[in-house]
């Protein structure tokens, strides 16, 4: 079995060569880009339709349940002062309702928490369940009796206390997520970028390198055979042409050559 040798292939090969590579590797590189480009799109949506509105919204939540705090303690002032008593039980039933619309909230946003951050979104929705009880206890007393009612804030403290806790962990923890995955994101693309230059200047050194050693070794075939031509036309018959034997486009000069060679001999 012959071994293979370049000189053997068809010319349109060996000139074709370093510009189809060329091509291949751009079509590699664009592939790639496309792919990363899909990715970073993914992650871009993660952080701006997930990460960011989550952290937003506990941020709001923890505004609402601190102003149920003080509102509260605004409805046993004015119970124990006397002040607009005949309101106080409408503004207590809104505070209830409240407090049910950021468990909702709360809930929903736990849908699309991290993994990681569940455990959280879990204890701060035990945690407002818990202040819903107590609360509707104080509000169930508040129109009664001042004193009864406040002997309940307590156990709301303690929730409170709880919750804040929590929403600040939960708060921090999302806070930190959007941070990191913007942050990893623009790495990443930067990466891409670099990597995608790279590539592509890579490719243009390596397909000029394969053209040029492609047509020095075109130019010292045409050589020889230009040479050996030249020797047999002044009739040196020993020249040897069995050296210059090919099987491409050039390899029919050679074998006339020798057809030629043969002849005079």
């Amino acid at each position: 079995m012959k071994r293979f040798r370049l000189v053997d292939t068809p010319l349109i090969i060996k000139i074709g060569f370093a510009p189809a590579f060329a091509l291949v590797m751009l079509a590699c590189l664009a592939t790639g880009a496309i792919i990363l480009q899909r990715t970073q799109s993914a992650e871009l949506r993660q952080v701006v339709q997930v990460d960011m509105p989550n952290s937003l919204r506990m941020q709001k939540v923890s505004e609402r349940i601190t102003a149920i705090h003080g509102q509260l303690y605004f409805l046993l002032t004015h119970q124990a002062a006397s002040i607009e008593v005949e309101k106080i039980e409408g503004e207590s039933q809104a505070m209830l309702a409240e407090v049910d619309s950021i468990t909702k909230e709360v809930e929903t946003a736990r849908k699309t928490a991290p993994a990681d951050q569940k455990k959280s979104y879990d204890d701060l929705i035990k945690a407002l369940k818990n202040t819903r009880g107590a609360l509707d206890v104080i509000c169930a007393m508040i129109g009664a009796d001042f004193g009864t009612a406040a002997g309940f804030a307590a156990p709301f403290e303690e929730e409170y206390a709880k919750m804040s806790a929590t929403l600040h962990k939960i708060v921090d923890a999302g806070q930190k997520v959007t941070d990191t995955n913007a942050a990893a994101s623009a790495a990443r693309a930067k990466t891409a970028q670099t990597a995608t230059l790279a590539g592509a200047l890579a490719t243009l050194l390596i397909a000029g390198a394969l053209a040029v050693s492609l047509t020095l070794t075109l130019r010292r075939d045409v050589k020889k055979i230009a040479g050996a031509t030249e020797a047999l036309s002044r009739g040196d018959n020993a020249i040897n042409l069995d050296a210059l034997a090919r099987k491409d486009e050039l390899g029919a000069i050679v074998s006339s050559l020798t057809v030629f060679r043969d002849n005079q001999l």
